[in-house]
């Protein structure tokens, strides 16, 4: 298994600090959560037996997408720790990521090539083919911030990250800045952050919306709402690959902000990869693009403190 050292760096304008990190002392947390993982599509290469049948398969064929692996909801659980020296502080982070595997499901092409080459009877199909196993993922996040402000008040930062995450010989990362209309959610579903009522609890963005409970007019509300996200990968994908794989990594967004992709939302998702690099199947690409995508959006509210008033998760707010 391969292993990949990604640099990233990001500055972002605005309101973010550690939960009860202050200066001159560590801080710790800990963060668990589920994680459904999308589906994966495998090449599948055979080479049949010899046979003078006309028609019947034989030698080395190759089945692109011949088969999809179903995965069952996983856990995701995270490590934090660091230290405030006061105007920089250095944070760590370690995940990891567990999930099942429900079933894999062949092609019929794949199928009838196999029965057709080893003449079954009966057939074989997908119910009677039973795999199993699991996936795991592990990485680490080693960030180091500069802080400026105080404890007390509005503080904003800049940082250097280096990460590394590896699955399968593909790595895939993720940087977002989130400032969207919607709710943001954590990995099972909750909302974390979003516009609260007078007595401080969530009041769900999309079921608000839903029922005509936001009246502003276009021209006074565009332009105040976006999330602008960047996701790399290891694996060589050809431009238009590239593109899809932007494309793709957009269902981030929609299972961790709700709503999104709204008329007032300014959303945008950049997909860069290596000139030269291995390869992999898009869908696999994808799926982990997904997944760090995903944990960037939660991580860039996890981080956000409160101003004029509103709570944000690092002041120890609870999320109601």
């Amino acid at each position: 298994m391969r292993k990949y050292l990604f640099l990233a760096a990001a500055a972002a304008a605005a309101i973010a600090s550690p939960a009860a990190a202050h200066d001159g002392s560590m801080y710790a947390g800990f963060e668990f959560g589920l994680w459904g993982p999308s589906d994966t599509s495998i090449d599948v290469d055979t080479v049949y037996p010899a046979s003078t049948v006309p028609g019947r398969p034989t030698g080395a064929h190759s089945y692109d997408d011949g088969a999809d692996v179903h995965y069952r909801r996983g856990w995701d659980g995270d490590i934090l720790g660091g230290y405030d020296f006061g105007r920089f502080r250095v944070e760590g982070e370690l995940g990891y990521k567990h999930v099942d595997i429900r079933d894999v499901e062949f092609t019929a092409p794949l199928l009838n090539d196999i029965n057709g080459a080893l003449v079954l009877n009966p057939a074989l199909n997908n119910d009677a083919i039973e795999i199993g196993g699991h996936s795991n993922v592990l990485s680490g996040m080693i960030n180091g911030l500069v802080d400026f402000g105080d404890d007390a008040g509005w503080r904003g930062y800049f940082g250097v990250g280096i990460g590394m995450a590896s699955a399968g010989g593909v790595t895939a990362a993720a940087v977002a800045v989130v400032n969207a209309l919607g709710d943001v959610r954590d990995a099972s579903g909750s909302i974390i952050a979003g516009a609260r009522d007078a007595n401080g609890r969530f009041l769900d963005g999309a079921r608000l919306v839903s029922e005509g409970g936001v009246q502003g007019r276009f021209a006074d509300t565009a332009l105040q709402n976006t999330t602008i996200a960047v996701v790399a990968t290891s694996a060589y994908l050809a431009r238009v690959e590239l593109s899809q794989l932007a494309q793709a990594s957009s269902a981030a967004l929609y299972r961790r902000i709700t709503p999104t992709g709204t008329s007032f939302d300014g959303d945008v998702i950049f997909a860069i990869g290596p000139l030269e690099g291995p390869t992999a199947p898009a869908p696999q690409v994808e799926g982990l693009a997904v997944a760090a995508l995903e944990q960037a959006v939660e991580r860039a509210v996890r981080l956000a403190v409160g101003r004029d008033g509103i709570p944000g998760l690092a002041d120890g707010i609870d999320g109601r």
